[in-house]
């Protein structure tokens, strides 16, 4: 995931499902879930297309989860 995407995740997609205000702490609050292989190609939060490898991952405080791209699975 380039950086521009990267950023973008953590300041805005990943921040919003969390009640912290800073990438730091929303990070620690976040459980990885599952890593697969998508069947068709997806779209990522940060906004990459195609992403194949799929991360589910759960906000432990929260209780929100989602799906970002996993830049170590390819196809």
């Amino acid at each position: 995931m380039g950086d521009g995407n990267f950023l973008r995740i953590q300041s805005h997609k990943i921040l919003a499902l969390s009640r912290a205000t800073d990438w730091t702490t929303a990070r620690n609050e976040l459980a990885l879930v599952d890593i697969k292989k998508a069947d068709e190609a997806e779209t990522c939060l940060c906004g990459h297309h195609p992403i194949i490898g799929i991360c589910s991952v759960h906000n432990r405080v929260t209780g929100h989860q989602t799906d970002v791209g996993n830049a170590g699975v390819s196809t």
